[in-house]
């Protein structure tokens, strides 16, 4: 945004040449860029840097800065300005700017400090263009400081941001109750290995497992009961398949679920098996009671054709899971799907 219309035009052209699909938008007043940026967002565009001159003819720079900072509070803004002055570089800092620039310099100066701001750093210009024609080496190291003291403030809020996103998706893929996948994070990682089946030609199969009369244990000993009893069951799931599951998870309620990819069918029974008899076998303990819980299982498995579907897969499994409580529970139905 600059009100000397040669100007933005040229430096629009000098940054549309850095990549083909760079796009440059314009605005010679601060009505105009504020409108612009408001759009922008809007339609969910990103924008990577802001370049505001110092004076534009209806506000100043650093009003405009705050105001688009409004919207967008993260928007990295670099101010453009002819005057040399350690002052208004440092005004402009301490308001909030990404860098400051001057005009008088070359323009692969000016791209390197444009760029210098997107790799997440303050710019500030040599010393020799700020200085206001006396040497002040005090003044230097007190703005040195503060560029350095900013840039490191950045660095650890971005740090920060990118540790809580993290944080965030590992907990919306993980059941908050067991600690093990939810249903979204396992029907995303379905997807993903029923394609590598599928391209692979490797077995790939589905166990869907269901606690038996699960809902006396919570009326016998109560909900937070039943949560210990869900937590052993996942626990001893994991543990009993970590060779064989590609993964496991809960798929809601009292209902878990596990993958199985490229491994032979009578292993995979085997070690649901494994785990089947080991639950039967474990004494549950809640505040000195001993809880007993058994597990019927679904399974299905197929290598996939080019004209198969993974829902045909998952129920199967489920269809198998009924048969397994119709045979009495505690056991397992399992079939090849052709």
């Amino acid at each position: 945004m600059d009100d000397h219309t040669l100007f933005r035009e040229g430096l629009s052209l000098v940054l549309q040449g850095v990549a083909d699909n760079c796009t440059v938008h314009q605005a010679e007043n601060g009505e105009g860029a504020l409108n612009i940026v408001e759009q922008l967002i809007a339609q969910g565009i990103d924008i990577d840097i802001v370049l505001l001159d110092y004076n534009l003819p209806d506000i100043d720079g650093i009003k405009l800065m705050s105001a688009i900072k409004k919207i967008d509070s993260s928007l990295p803004i670099a101010i453009l300005s002819g005057e040399n002055d350690n002052a208004l570089f440092l005004h402009c800092i301490e308001s909030g700017a990404s860098g400051f620039i001057t005009k008088n310099i070359s323009t692969e100066s000016m791209l390197a400090a444009i760029l210098k701001i997107l790799s997440g750093e303050i710019f500030k210009p040599d010393s020799s263009l700020i200085n206001d024609g006396e040497s002040d080496n005090n003044t230097n190291k007190i703005l040195d400081f503060k560029v350095n003291q900013k840039t490191e403030q950045m660095r650890l809020n971005m740090q920060n941001l990118l540790k809580t996103n993290l944080e965030l998706n590992v907990k919306s893929s993980i059941d908050a109750l067991t600690g093990i996948p939810n249903r979204r994070n396992v029907d995303e990682f379905i997807d993903d290995i029923w394609l590598s089946s599928k391209n692979n030609q490797t077995l790939i199969g589905i166990a869907i497992i269901d606690a038996d009369f699960f809902k006396k244990v919570n009326d016998k000993f109560g909900h937070e009961a039943g949560d210990v009893t869900l937590i052993e069951i996942a626990r001893l799931l994991a543990l009993s398949t970590q060779n064989i599951a590609s993964r496991v998870g809960r798929y809601g309620g009292e209902e878990f679920v596990a993958i199985f990819h490229d491994k032979p069918k009578q292993q995979i029974l085997d070690g649901l098996e494994k785990f089947r008899s080991e639950l039967e076998s474990l004494d549950i303990l809640y505040n000195e009671l001993i809880i007993k819980i058994t597990v019927s299982i679904g399974l299905a498995v197929m290598v996939p054709t080019e004209d198969s579907q993974i829902r045909n897969l998952v129920r199967l499994a489920d269809k198998n899971l009924y048969k397994a409580k119709e045979n009495g529970r505690n056991n397992i139905v399992g079939d090849y799907f052709e």
